[in-house]
């Protein structure tokens, strides 16, 4: 089939959900270069959304760089997650 360029190509999807072309202050990422040697050295945090029957939820999550262990979490949605 690849001799006689008969295959076929598959389309991969792909959805840009980050705009990283916005005018809002970029900050550098202070952690780059160093690396965690112990507990509750690093935190960093995470954010997704969970698809329910009728809307979505947020789900964010505070993690041990360390232990990568969830220290805290937030559910709710997106205008309860912004006025905590």
């Amino acid at each position: 089939m690849k001799d006689n360029n008969i295959l076929c190509k598959i389309k991969k999807s792909f959805n840009k959900t980050t705009n990283s072309a916005h005018n809002y202050k970029k900050y550098p990422n202070l952690i780059k270069n160093i690396v965690a040697k112990r507990i509750k050295e690093i935190w960093h945090t995470d954010i997704t959304y969970i698809r329910i029957l009728t809307s979505f939820l947020y789900l964010a999550t505070i993690i041990d760089a360390y232990s990568r262990k969830i220290v805290g979490y937030g559910l709710g949605k997106l205008y309860q997650l912004i006025l905590r």
